[in-house]
């Protein structure tokens, strides 16, 4: 290595050292920002009310969502009742760590609701939520 670039490593260095420091320093005060943590069950919960018209990122996002072939067999089955994890798996083919991480994803995105009988996961389709993504996809025709 040539001398300029070990130069520009160790100023590097020394300013990523002197920045931990004034971190440390304001974290010793209380002076440090901390950021606010999502309430993720708030967002879905407005997600789900139906009121908000999605923005172009949010729809973009549930579309990937709906793009992949096994999330839309699993939403076949749910269009008619609620399936447990365990008839889901039976119908569709995949393992079930895969389900698992499908209906995470579809969960969260506010598509799909869980609700827990003991140790079953009973999942059903949030009909809301479809009306309000199909109302954001209307907008654009």
């Amino acid at each position: 290595m040539g001398k300029k670039k070990k130069q520009e490593k160790l100023k590097k260095k020394e300013k990523r050292e002197i920045r931990k420091q004034q971190e440390e320093k304001q974290v010793k005060k209380g002076q440090k920002d901390k950021k606010p943590k999502r309430d993720k069950t708030k967002e879905q919960e407005k997600q789900a009310s139906g009121q908000e018209v999605l923005s172009s990122t949010d729809l973009a996002m549930l579309l990937r969502i709906f793009g992949d072939e096994s999330r839309m067999k699993i939403l076949d089955l749910l269009k008619d009742r609620s399936l447990c994890a365990a008839e889901l798996l039976q119908s569709v083919d995949i393992v079930q760590s895969t389900l698992s991480h499908h209906m995470k994803v579809l969960t969260e995105a506010g598509i799909v609701t869980c609700t827990k009988e003991g140790k079953r996961s009973i999942y059903s389709i949030n009909r809301k939520r479809l009306a309000q993504i199909s109302e954001s996809i209307m907008k654009w025709s």
